[in-house]
């Protein structure tokens, strides 16, 4: 089923994957200088790109000596000519394994039965108070049946079509809730992506669990604009033993799974960027126990939510997001929402998952 969409009027998402720039590579239709955000805070370049309608995306280094936040270098380099949407990637001061200004916005989709996609935005995301953008989720598109429904970060959404079709939507309206959307179709971007789970790992990387338990990495080149550009034509097994009934990205390389028994457990994948075999640890940190609910998905900066069996959304915060240390904001998870009973329930993110 292909879902189906009005679009509106165009608003430019921001975000982006890693990917080198080289001036070779802009077309006669390039037409934006890139702004100068050397020495700018993260929040002012993030700013500054999306008012030059450019994408972007972080890498991080411990060495530069510089204030943690500060972008120490760009590529493309301030003034080049480039089309819009083209991704700009910022070498910005901090530890590569948590990036303290990435935080999700609240935003969250659900599925309906009927399939309309629906969104919302918990404004309390923050602190796990009972506040909301409106009573009532905004419907956003329709036709959206499929055995899975996953963020890839800046508006960005993923679907995986009955056949194995990976699908390429981009909600533009993601800001207000607003019908918007950067094509009135999704474009297929893959193919034979029949796994029992497939989650994002953010700036286009993407994680599939096969049928043996094998966890395989991929990257979405072409995620800004929906081509069909990967970084490789296969993927990489980065990891096995992954046969857990839930698993999904906790942002910055870590990932969670819920076990059989409902335990939570952390890991973090350090080879996010290139695919590579290496992990934080040898194996998982048990950082929580009796997670056995329907759905449980990350809102960003440690933020976890969970759907109860009888549809109330909860809210929990994982302290120890960064090293995996059992921490937590309170010890009991915080009712933030009801009736949450949906096939797909996923956040929308801020350039984070």
């Amino acid at each position: 089923m292909t879902a189906q969409f009005f679009n509106v009027s165009f608003n430019s998402s921001l975000g982006g994957e890693l990917e080198k720039f080289s001036a070779s590579e802009v077309s006669a239709a390039a037409k934006v200088p890139v702004p100068l955000v050397l020495g700018s805070s993260l929040e002012e370049a993030a700013a500054s790109l999306q008012s030059a309608k450019l994408l972007f995306r972080t890498t991080r280094t411990a060495d530069s000596g510089a204030a943690v936040g500060q972008v120490v270098g760009q590529d493309p380099e301030a003034g080049v000519l480039v089309a819009d949407g083209t991704t700009v990637v910022l070498l910005v001061a901090g530890s590569p394994a948590v990036n303290p200004t990435r935080s999700g916005d609240g935003v969250i989709y659900t599925v309906t039965d009927s399939g309309n996609l629906m969104w919302r935005r918990h404004e309390g995301q923050g602190d796990g108070s009972f506040k909301w953008t409106s009573n009532t989720g905004k419907k956003v598109g329709s036709g959206w049946k499929f055995p899975h429904v996953f963020p890839g970060g800046d508006g960005v959404i993923y679907a995986v079509k009955d056949s194995g079709d990976l699908m390429w939507y981009r909600h533009e309206g993601r800001g207000d809730g607003s019908f918007k959307w950067a094509s009135n179709v999704g474009k297929k971007v893959g193919s034979g992506w029949k796994f029992p789970h497939v989650f994002s790992g953010d700036d286009g990387v993407i994680y599939a669990v096969t049928d043996s338990g094998d966890l395989m990495w991929y990257r979405h080149e072409g995620r800004g604009d929906g081509s069909f550009k990967w970084t490789s034509n296969t993927g990489r097994k980065v990891g096995s033993g992954w046969k857990f009934p839930h698993v999904f990205s906790g942002d910055d390389g870590v990932i969670y799974a819920v076990t059989d028994d409902g335990d939570l457990m952390w890991y973090r994948h350090d080879g996010r960027d290139d695919g590579s075999f290496k992990w934080a640890s040898k194996v998982g940190k048990k950082v929580g126990s009796g997670w056995k609910f329907p759905h449980v998905f990350s809102g960003g900066d440690g933020v976890i939510y969970a759907v109860t069996d009888t549809g109330e959304l909860m809210w929990r915060r994982h302290e120890g997001r960064g090293d995996g240390s059992f921490k937590w904001a309170s010890n009991v998870g915080r009712k933030v929402g009801s009736g949450w009973k949906f096939p797909h329930v996923f956040p929308g993110g801020d350039g984070a998952l």
